[in-house]
């Protein structure tokens, strides 16, 4: 079963920071400069969303998934129903939450490493595993 799109998504646009080659990785918010986001360095880390332009280069505009459905990078085997958080490598990649990680949404497939499937963003008022 297909889901329609109507309206399932709250998406901000930010400056990016540095280069952000591909979409369906999640990023943070750049501390330094208002209004941008940057890669994530750890997964602890607290992140903004779900990067959903490609191609941007430093001082770009990117659209940010907030919250609704959108398209990850599995950083490790995640099961479907799975809650999610950052990979921990500086890739933007997730994983199955752990205690150290940041709750972003659940996995509405099982996905392999490296594979994009689809989850439920929920960055708003995320709680700390």
């Amino acid at each position: 079963m297909a889901i329609e799109d109507r309206a399932t998504q709250v998406v901000k646009s930010f400056k990016c920071v540095a280069a952000l080659a591909t979409n369906h990785l999640v990023v943070v918010l750049d501390t330094a400069a208002a209004n941008s986001v940057e890669m994530s360095a750890a997964n602890t880390d607290v992140p903004i969303g779900v990067l959903r332009s490609t191609g941007a280069t430093a001082g770009d505009l990117v659209d940010v998934v907030m919250f609704g459905i959108a398209k990850l990078t599995a950083g490790a085997a995640i099961t479907r129903g799975a809650h999610l958080q950052l990979s921990g490598a500086t890739d933007g990649k997730v994983k199955t939450l752990v205690a150290t990680g940041y709750d972003i949404g659940t996995a509405l497939e099982s996905a392999a490493s490296g594979d994009i499937f689809e989850a439920f963003i929920n960055i708003i008022g995320i709680p700390k595993a």
